[in-house]
């Protein structure tokens, strides 16, 4: 019994930080729509002080999103956390919402797995133990042998992580978001995890789960947070571009480098400009003179927060909502389930009424894309039955196409 209460002030806590919600919004909310309580008696029993009646669990449920059963449902996943990348004026409550948000997700995305997949396991190595940047550069290529990768210039990093059975957490939606990079752990020790914002550009995003799995491929024990953050940072560079491609690219030693190879290099690695330069610094390609020199240029022009060029690879994970909309396709779930295991899921799911441009839809999978394609036909056919001026022309002749 002991062990229930326990778990169901555990489970009211993860529920309401996850919605990222404060205890006195909701005992106010409650409040509200005539269910009294107070953030004191709410705290009591988060904090298993005291035990909810069913019916106050009824009406809690709805207002922190959850079904009621939710709060009897042991986890059946415990995920060790790493790293929290963040900046220092991000609040203790948003970091909690952060983790519990994703502890939802991967609760979700795990329970599909183990339906949809039950053979599936994680293509990832055993963590290397690192305490120098030799170290790191060998552990970038020792993941980019595993997953096969050789020279090879990696298209969208969150499909490919996705791809090898890294659950890749997206966090997006609320104003603190900006204040959020990327964070990482390890589910029941064996799936690795890598929660990160997509709300910044693609290089970004890119580089924030490379710098996640740098995180998860090394094992930085006895080294500070500010050290181990330095690996991880040398990690996701390299992860990106090796050494050896690096040399390939600008050569062994260079005197000058103009800014605009960096700029072509990021449109077809995916690593900022401004990482490629201190890339080639750290490879020792270019002195410490020019390199200070380049990043002056970059100040001057005003390219220190918006470079002039873009990369685009669409990094958005995608999994979890494709194994939900299988699930409903085949009747595993119900539409309500599925959108408890992935709130937005139903709707994303209508496609006809959307637009999407030739890389979502490469994306997608054979059943989503003849969705897709067959709800446009459908539209189009409805705009050419009522207007004759698109169906009323003269067929081409063998003289108009050989005028």
């Amino acid at each position: 019994m002991c062990d229930t209460v326990n778990m169901i002030g555990d489970r009211i806590k993860q529920a309401r930080l996850a919605i990222g919600a404060t205890l006195e919004e909701i005992a106010s909310a409650m409040t509200d729509a005539g269910t009294p309580i107070t953030k004191a008696g709410l705290s009591k029993y988060e904090k298993n002080k005291s035990i909810p009646s069913q019916t106050f669990l009824m009406s809690l449920a709805r207002h922190l999103k959850v079904k009621p059963s939710f709060f009897i449902t042991e986890p059946e996943y415990e995920i060790r956390w790493h790293a929290f990348r963040k900046q220092t004026k991000m609040p203790k409550r948003f970091q909690g919402h952060v983790k519990a948000s994703a502890q939802c997700k991967v609760e979700a995305q795990l329970w599909l797995t183990s339906i949809l997949h039950p053979d599936e396991k994680p293509c990832f190595p055993e963590p290397i133990a690192v305490r120098n940047f030799e170290q790191v550069e060998k552990a970038a290529v020792s993941l980019r042998d595993v997953w096969k990768l050789q020279d090879r210039t990696i298209g969208c990093l969150v499909e490919l992580a996705e791809s090898n059975g890294v659950i890749v957490v997206e966090h997006t939606g609320i104003e603190r978001d900006r204040e959020f990079d990327g964070l990482s752990g390890i589910v029941n020790d064996h799936f690795p995890v890598a929660v990160i914002s997509t709300s910044g550009s693609d290089d970004r995003i890119r580089y924030t789960l490379a710098h996640e799995l740098g995180h998860l491929a090394m094992n930085c024990s006895g080294i500070d947070e500010k050290e181990e953050e330095g690996l991880a940072h040398r990690f996701a560079s390299a992860f990106i571009v090796p050494e050896q491609v690096m040399r390939k690219e600008l050569g062994d030693k260079r005197r000058n480098v103009a800014l605009r190879e960096f700029a072509v290099l990021k449109q077809k690695h995916g690593l900022s400009m401004q990482s490629l330069v201190r890339r080639a610094r750290d490879l020792d390609i270019i002195s410490h003179a020019h390199y200070t020199s380049l990043f002056r240029q970059f100040s001057s022009l005003g390219w220190r927060k918006k470079e002039p060029v873009d990369f685009k690879s669409g990094e958005k994970p995608t999994r979890l909502l494709q194994m939900v909309l299988r699930a409903l396709a085949e009747g595993i779930v119900s539409e309500q389930r599925a959108e408890h295991l992935l709130p937005g899921s139903v709707s994303q799911g209508q496609l006809s009424s959307q637009h999407f441009n030739a890389y979502e839809l490469r994306r997608m999978t054979l059943e989503q894309r003849a969705t897709v394609l067959e709800a446009a036909a459908s539209e189009a056919a409805v705009d050419y039955i009522a207007d004759a001026e698109l169906t009323d022309f003269e067929a081409f002749s063998e003289d108009d196409l050989y005028a």
